[in-house]
């Protein structure tokens, strides 16, 4: 019983979500100019009800050899709307990953009066050497040190640049030639206000074929 009323939920709240999408996709809140000449918005293009306070995300692909176009609209009952498109930029950062710390045995040499380090003589009476062919000094004492050896690596880091913001904008919406294909976040804002009125907004996706290819392609030519 408690998952027939879990998934009855559920579906109520799908199909509440796309009936407020289909109410305010059919409401002209954009105004016909800011759409421009030959832009499909088919695709991609969002609607739902958002009250003052909320802010909505929405990740969109723009696709190679389109021209873009990005704006939103919404009910004048929310009063101004602002939004701002953002880019992901991958970094990358070099970081200690571990430090291990090594003990070794490092020595004091003797010396004489001088201040000159003592050679140490085999039973021929020779001086000694080692493999190097360097002297072998007397050792007075040994001291304890610890010595770190770091190891790095390198991590990836994701954040979030932006590349419009209606705010700062002469423009109302966001339009460019898209050379590679890359996601972006649309990210809306209503403001805050005593009253909590539902509203439609609309963000609005358009893309045009740059490709002469690409449009016989698709139509079968």
């Amino acid at each position: 019983m408690k998952l027939i009323i879990k998934l009855s939920i559920f579906l109520f709240s799908i199909i509440s979500f796309s009936s407020v999408a289909q109410v305010c996709s059919s409401k002209n809140i954009c105004k016909t100019a800011d759409l421009g000449s030959g832009f499909d918005y088919r695709s991609q293009s969002n609607y739902g009800s958002l009250t003052p306070g909320d802010t909505s995300r929405l990740k969109v692909v723009l696709y190679s050899k389109n021209l873009v176009r990005i704006f939103c609209c919404s009910d004048p009952i929310l009063g101004k709307v602002d939004y701002r498109i953002l880019k992901a930029v991958r970094e990358y950062k070099r970081v200690v990953e571990k430090i291990n710390k090594i003990e070794i045995e490092d020595p004091v040499y003797e010396k004489n009066a001088k201040g000159e380090y003592i050679v140490e003589y085999n039973e021929w009476g020779e001086a000694k050497v080692d493999e190097y062919g360097s002297p072998v000094y007397k050792v007075l004492k040994y001291n304890t040190i610890t010595k770190s050896d770091t190891i790095w690596k390198t991590e990836r880091f994701i954040r979030e640049e932006e590349i419009f913001n209606s705010k700062t904008s002469d423009k109302k919406y966001f339009e460019e030639t898209v050379q590679t294909t890359k996601s972006v976040v649309i990210e809306l804002v209503v403001p805050p206000a005593n009253l909590k009125p539902e509203g439609c907004v609309a963000i609005m996706v358009g893309r045009k074929f740059l490709s002469e290819d690409y449009k016989q392609f698709s139509t079968g030519k």
